[in-house]
């Protein structure tokens, strides 16, 4: 257990739960409980409080739900990847579970509210436009550069197979079964009958 790791969780989690009462409104209903949260090689524990707000939990309090994840599964899943969801493995108290996930995908710090107290309303929201911007950008690079692989793998050095290329595979394979079968009909009635 990482005691001082929950403890370091819990301030920022706090920060951003007190920037959305919408959160700690839809948390509060679970006060006392604790959720664990296992993403190796981490291992730590949150108490939910009256408030909606959370505490590090001691390792000797029992969890009510524990939410394990691969830490590629956990950087998939914060970033927005829907099918990571699948790969989440949730034991206990799963009503618990689904509002933690579901605040999990909607709860986002308000980094311009936090920017705005030091640089100003007009600072802040320049340069959380930039940020935004800069985000936009390097998410179309990266989906350009991934098709740019894929088309390159598919057709200039085959490592991938394309999909009209497996659809046509299937084909066969399901061709040469049916005629397989025939096959076998035809023989079984072409062969006598042992006695």
């Amino acid at each position: 257990m990482f005691e001082p790791l929950a403890k370091a969780f819990v301030a920022p989690l706090n920060h951003v739960l007190a920037q959305a009462p919408w959160a700690r409104q839809r948390l509060a209903p679970f006060a006392g409980k604790t959720a664990q949260f296992r993403v190796f090689p981490f291992d730590y524990r949150v108490t939910v409080r009256a408030d909606g707000l959370v505490d590090a939990a001691p390792e000797s309090l029992p969890a009510d739900t524990t939410i394990t994840l691969t830490p590629p599964t956990a950087l998939r899943y914060f970033a927005g990847d829907e099918t990571a969801s699948t790969e989440v493995k949730i034991e206990g108290d799963t009503a618990f579970a689904q509002e933690i996930a579901y605040l999990a995908r909607h709860l986002r710090w308000d980094f311009e509210e936090d920017l705005s107290k030091v640089l100003g309303d007009v600072a802040a929201h320049r340069v959380g436009q930039s940020i935004r911007d800069v985000n936009a950008w390097l998410t179309e690079a990266g989906n350009n550069l991934a098709e740019n692989l894929r088309d390159y793998w598919a057709q200039e050095r085959p490592l991938v197979a394309s999909r009209e290329m497996v659809d046509h595979f299937n084909k066969d394979v399901d061709q040469l079964r049916d005629d397989v079968e025939r096959l076998e009909k035809h023989i079984s009635k072409l062969t006598p009958p042992t006695r």
